[in-house]
């Protein structure tokens, strides 16, 4: 991967790819990146050595934390922010998307049955054998209140 050179430092990518980027920037001395945001990725930065302040923009408010060796600053996405070195700082700078554990959308609802090699089939509205599906009706007829139809 190639090695960028910035008004601050350089910049080398170590990984890329569609879920995660990590950087490993050096920073010099009184460097610093334009203030900035991220639509859609989180960012963290993780000191390797050297002193980092990382500014961040909330509501109208200036957070600044000062990060040293082995410390680390996450800023979510959508947060301005900036970065400043207050002496010549190694860094592995950390971008990632956030997955949205709701984005689940359900067709049925799962349940349980005494027969774990039946399913009820929702084209057909009966139970079908996964050891013979064809289009023939199933051998195992249900008994009357044994599977509720909301079931």
């Amino acid at each position: 991967m190639q090695t960028d050179g910035k008004v601050w430092g350089i910049t080398r990518p170590l990984i890329q790819t569609g879920a995660i980027e990590i950087h490993r920037i050096t920073v010099e001395e009184g460097g610093f990146c334009s203030k900035h945001r991220h639509q859609s990725k989180q960012n963290a930065f993780y000191v390797l050595s050297g002193k980092l302040e990382i500014s961040r923009w909330k509501k109208g408010i200036t957070d600044r934390t000062i990060l040293h060796q082995n410390e680390m600053c996450v800023v979510p996405a959508g947060e301005y922010h900036l970065f400043r070195a207050a002496e010549k700082s190694e860094v592995l700078e950390i971008y990632w998307s956030e997955l949205n554990h709701e984005d689940i959308e359900r067709a049925t609802v799962g349940g349980r049955t005494r027969h774990p090699d039946l399913f009820e089939s929702e084209e057909k509205g009966e139970w079908v054998s996964t050891k013979d599906i064809s289009p023939r009706k199933p051998s195992f007829q249900r008994e009357e209140g044994e599977y509720p139809k909301d079931h």
